[in-house]
């Protein structure tokens, strides 16, 4: 959803799975990631000198690049749609650092550079250009593959790269002739965009871009009365206070007790290895707590539009620092142990893909959602009209953990004052009314309930 609130009808979802591939199949998806990361690298070392000889500017377009890298062994044996996207990923790459620089003159020492993979890694594939076939009553993606590979003739040639011709050794014929990928029954009837294959935590995962059916344009008119004000969190996860004086919290100790067991499993298996390497089982506890988290996450979005459309808000009012994973928490009111502690879990848990979530499901519910700044949302007192900004001197004071007392005695939650106060940065006129009303005492929602 763009600012003013105008939704496209035009919308896109993306669904991923673990794929379990067997032998052959993981040959033949490492040889292809291992080639696409040669790819890669050689349009990095391309645009990095024609970056140096050009003063710090890039003189060439993506189809020059495209047209340079066209002649490199590595362009042919992948098909040319998915080498021409991981050429342009290469590119894309570098312009986004480009204009970081521009973006933070005289910070250059905090923005990392585009770097070159590992010799033996891999990298991402994607392609735009396959087949829906449908096999036994199962559909699945037949992925394309090159000529040379088709007709076997990488089998032949003996490459410059001595690693490409140990991964053809690895193969067979028969590893290079079919590729199918299996498609998730629930888009089987969906228009197929793009497909993707990453190596993660040594698992292979497949993603699906896909399109959903085309709807009718919908002005959606920011409501600024029937809003909720969204604060975020470690022990609560997400702290809600909405127009009609009631509010709830999102539970976050749970996703807080898994990610301190799983920090603690990590601490032990890496006491075991011999190396600094990250062993299998510490890839495989890697990718259980990354699908963990996801699912934590998604669980506890529908969870707080559950309640929303409940009590019909229109319009919700998220508060976000830039760089507040950077900074942390800076409560002077806490011991520093427990700044630690809290800083620790803060940096963990993804609150920006939270909030992503939270601005796509938005636009799928017609509902309006911004991000909104939100330092000294939880100092200032909401009830004593307090503004949130630096160097004010604030009426309340957040007393004990998780309560905040007014100037007049009066004791709120304290994380649902923070919400209250981003609330009130963009309605004023339901903040008015909530301060005349009072807000309720905030319910606990349990996500795996």
């Amino acid at each position: 959803m763009t600012m003013d609130g105008i939704m496209s009808n035009r919308n896109y979802k993306t669904i991923k799975f673990h794929f379990k591939a067997d032998e052959s199949q993981r040959r033949l998806i490492s040889f292809l990631c291992h080639i696409a990361k040669n790819l890669y690298n050689y349009a990095l070392y391309i645009l990095y000198d024609d970056y140096k000889k050009n003063d710090g500017r890039i003189s060439l377009t993506k189809y020059d690049l495209k047209k340079i890298c066209s002649v490199n062994d590595n362009y042919h044996i992948i098909n040319t749609s998915t080498s021409c996207m991981i050429v342009f990923r290469a590119y894309e790459n570098f312009r986004s650092f480009l204009s970081r620089i521009k973006k933070n003159k005289g910070k250059h020492d905090i923005i990392n550079k585009p770097g070159f993979l590992p010799k033996n890694g891999e990298t991402t594939i994607t392609t735009q250009s396959f087949n829906k076939i449908v096999i036994d009553g199962r559909t699945f993606i037949k992925m394309p593959v090159s000529n040379d590979m088709r007709t076997g003739r990488i089998f032949g040639r003996c490459y410059a790269d001595p690693l490409i011709d140990d991964y053809v050794r690895r193969l067979s014929r028969e590893d290079t002739r079919k590729f199918y990928l299996p498609v998730p029954k629930e888009i089987r009837d969906y228009d197929i965009k793009t497909v993707t294959i990453r190596k993660r935590n040594n698992q292979y995962w497949v993603s699906y871009v896909y399109e959903i059916p085309e709807e009718e344009e919908i002005i959606v008119e920011p409501d600024l009365l029937h809003v909720m004000g969204i604060d975020v969190g470690v022990n609560n996860l997400m702290a809600c206070a909405m127009y009609d004086n009631s509010s709830f919290v999102i539970d976050g100790k749970t996703l807080k007790s898994k990610l301190l067991w799983h920090g603690r499993k990590m601490a032990y298996l890496a006491s075991r290895r011999s190396n600094r390497k990250y062993t299998r089982r510490m890839q495989r506890q890697l990718s259980h707590i990354n699908c963990m988290i996801d699912d934590y996450i998604n669980r506890a979005v529908d969870t707080m539009f559950r309640e929303a459309r409940r009590h019909g808000v229109s319009t919700i009012l998220i508060g976000k620092n830039d760089g507040m994973k950077q900074g942390g928490v800076h409560n002077d009111n806490l011991t520093r142990e427990s700044r630690r502690r809290i800083n620790e879990f803060f940096v963990r848990i993804p609150h920006m893909r939270m909030i992503a979530k939270i601005l796509q499901k938005a636009q799928e519910y017609r509902i309006h959602a911004v991000t909104i700044n939100e330092p000294y949302t939880s100092m200032a007192s909401f009830y004593d009209g307090d503004v949130p900004a630096r160097g004010a001197e604030f009426s309340g004071i957040r007393f004990r953990r998780s309560l905040y007392r007014t100037r007049d005695g009066r004791i709120v939650n304290a994380d649902i004052n923070a919400a209250l106060n981003i609330l009130n940065k963009c309605s004023p006129e339901a903040g008015s009314l909530l301060r005349c009303m009072g807000i309720t005492v905030p319910k606990r929602l349990q996500v795996y309930s």
